[in-house]
This record gives C-alpha cells, sequence and structure tokens, in this order.
C-alpha cells in the first residue's frame, strides 16, 4: 500500500452544483495495495444516493503529499 490510514485521503468529484470533497481512510479504498476503482465510485455515488444527484470524475487525493492517486 502506497500510503497509510494516518494519511489525510479525500475522493473530490463533481456534482452539478459543484466539486466534493468526501475524507476517507486508506483502509476504505485499497484492495491488497491498490485503489480499488470500485469501492471509491461506490463511496462517492452513496455519498449522493439521498441527494438524487449523478458523480462524475472522482479521483483520490492525497492532501498531506498534495498528490493524485
Amino acid at each position: 500500500m502506497g500510503t497509510d490510514n494516518k494519511s489525510n485521503l479525500v475522493i473530490i468529484y463533481t456534482v452539478d452544483s459543484g466539486q466534493i470533497r468526501l475524507p476517507v481512510t486508506a483502509e476504505d479504498i485499497y484492495t491488497n495495495g491498490t485503489i480499488d476503482r470500485k469501492k471509491v465510485i461506490t463511496l462517492a455515488a452513496s455519498n449522493e444516493v439521498d441527494n438524487n444527484r449523478s458523480i462524475l470524475n472522482p479521483v483520490v487525493v492525497d492532501l498531506d503529499k498534495n498528490i493524485i492517486l
């Protein structure tokens, strides 16, 4: 795994009203040492289900290192 649960990770994605930052842990999004895109999309989509909004372009960002993972 390239990061750990102490890292400051967020999923950033776009909805019709703007950009959303969803804080996550490495445990939430990694499977066998790599980012699991299905988990990222599922977390972002489930965050918006009550708002009935679609998500676009979800990316994982390590805010401590200022890099897109």
